[in-house]
């Protein structure tokens, strides 16, 4: 397989303000450390907006100038977060929220 061809995960996501990961930073620092959670680094920070899936590498550069046409035209907006979660379950959480 060529290295074009390769096959990237793919989502569309916004980044968070740095308030986020202060707040990150704080809930980090009341985990027992015997804690097994694997902890983002703050500037990977984000929220996804859609899951795309696995996509050829040599089709990123078409995708993103899709997506620079959409959102030059898309007004700013305020975005609230209210509320904690995980996911698949608390069980097996791989992703806090």
């Amino acid at each position: 397989m060529k290295s074009e061809d390769k096959l990237v995960r793919t989502f569309l996501a916004i980044p968070t303000p740095k308030s986020v990961g202060i707040k990150k930073n704080m809930l980090f620092s009341t985990i027992d450390e015997k804690s097994t959670v694997n902890w983002v680094k703050n500037e990977n920070l984000h929220v996804t907006l859609k899951y795309l899936g696995y996509t050829k590498e040599s089709k990123i550069p078409k995708l993103l100038g899709d997506i620079k046409n959409i959102v030059i035209n898309t007004n700013p907006f305020n975005l609230m977060i209210n509320g904690t979660g995980c996911f698949p379950n608390k069980e097996r959480a791989k992703i806090l929220w």
